[in-house]
C-alpha cells in the first residue's frame, strides 16, 4: 500500500511573525509547508518544485502585490490544481470582487481569524472542492 500524499500547503506573507503562526498552525494539523516572505521566491519555488495542494498569500507584499502574484500563476500556469486563497487583512469590496475576478478560490481576512481558524477555513475549502 503507498503511503498517502501529505497535503502541501504554500504560504507567502512578508511579515514573518505571522508566517511562522500559520505554518506552525499547518504543520500541527499535519500538513507540509514551504513559506515565502517574497512573491519572487514563491513563483520560483511554484516553477521547480512540488506543486502545492494549497497557496495562501497575502495582498500587500513589496515589490510585487498579492493580485500581481495571483495574476502570474495564472498567466504561467503554475499549480493549476491549487486551492488559491488571498489572506489578508483587506476587506473592502473592490479588493474582494478583484481577488475572486483574477481567479482565487477564497478569501480570509487575517485580523478575523486565529491560524487554527485558518486551518480550518481551508480545510473547509478543501471539503467543498472535492465534493
Amino acid at each position: 500500500m503507498e503511503p498517502k500524499k501529505q497535503t502541501l500547503v504554500m504560504l507567502l506573507d512578508d511579515e514573518r511573525l505571522l508566517l511562522d503562526l500559520y505554518v506552525k498552525g499547518f504543520t500541527d494539523a499535519g500538513y507540509g509547508t514551504v513559506a515565502f516572505t517574497t512573491a519572487q521566491d514563491a513563483i520560483a519555488a511554484l516553477r521547480t518544485g512540488p506543486a502545492p495542494d494549497v497557496v495562501l498569500f497575502d495582498i500587500h507584499i513589496p515589490e510585487m502585490n498579492g493580485f500581481e502574484f495571483i495574476e502570474a500563476v495564472k498567466k504561467e500556469g503554475l499549480a493549476p490544481s491549487a486551492l488559491m486563497i488571498a489572506l489578508t487583512n483587506e476587506s473592502k469590496e473592490e479588493d474582494t470582487n478583484r481577488i475572486t475576478e483574477l481567479g482565487a478560490d477564497g478569501h480570509f481576512v487575517k485580523s478575523q481569524l486565529s491560524p487554527s481558524d485558518v486551518v480550518a477555513a481551508v480545510e473547509g475549502l478543501m471539503q467543498k472542492k472535492t465534493a
